[in-house]
């Protein structure tokens, strides 16, 4: 038997079978490779731009089988607020799906980076006329079409799309998110937006064990068990040993 003192955000520690649950905000959580080569100001935000806006889910954030990849942004309760493009770039592929994130629509940017609009009510026109188009042509209405970049280029701040609650959404808002060519997704808010005000800091909420073979034990028993962590300055600390095994 083995006895692990966990000491949080001063000690590194690995075990193999540690899950960490952690409902709270994560603010600087990122899926790909840090830093993003982008300066602040590249990207603007999507929507009501230079308005206090706040979010509904935060990049990183836990869900029931996956963990966020992006910000969802609040939307005043309502459908339909125009949607803008974060910066130069095309149109590089638009999804309609009743499921999942919807009316999605993607642009690619000169620096090899993208940016997802997700659960959309519409698109604007042309590009609402050309994916009419395609749906009669292939007779479905769910559909995904891909563009050339001559097709529908875009500038900074033009309006592309509008918000909606399609898809997979419990609510009305805009998930957006930023991911390089590899399809790695980043926090948008690593990169400065006035519209969003972060000064909460991400706290623990419960550390669990589980168990993740036959011969394995936590505190002797084949079981998940579950810790609160005490703050102590800017440690989180459990105050007793916990003993494992496997």
């Amino acid at each position: 038997m083995s006895e692990i003192n966990f000491k949080f955000f001063q000690n590194r520690i690995q075990l193999i079978g540690l899950v960490i649950g952690i409902c709270l905000l994560i603010p600087f959580v990122s899926f790909a490779q840090f830093p993003l080569k982008v300066v602040p100001g590249y990207f603007q935000f999507p929507i009501m731009p230079r308005e206090a806006n706040s979010l509904t889910g935060n990049m990183g954030e836990l869900r029931s089988n996956h963990f966020h990849g992006g910000l969802d942004i609040r939307t005043k309760f309502q459908t339909g607020l125009p949607v803008f493009a974060s910066a130069d770039g095309y149109v590089k592929k638009v999804n309609i799906d009743s499921q999942g994130y919807g009316w999605l629509l993607t642009i690619k940017h000169p620096n090899g980076y993208s940016t997802l609009y997700a659960h959309l009510e519409g698109f604007i026109d042309p590009l609402a006329q050309a994916i009419k188009a395609k749906q009669y042509e292939r007779q479905t209405f769910q559909i995904e079409v891909n563009f050339k970049p001559e097709d529908f280029p875009v500038k900074k701040g033009d309006l592309i799309a509008y918000s909606g609650n399609t898809g997979g959404s419990a609510g009305p808002h805009l998930h957006w998110e930023i991911k390089d060519s590899a399809e790695g997704a980043y926090n948008n808010l690593l990169y400065g937006y006035p519209e969003i005000q972060d000064t909460k800091p991400p706290y623990f909420v419960k550390v669990a064990l589980r168990p993740m073979g036959i011969d394995a034990r936590i505190g002797g028993l084949f079981e998940r068990k579950e810790w609160i962590p005490v703050k102590r300055g800017t440690d989180y600390i459990i105050n007793s040993p916990i003993s494992v095994y496997g």
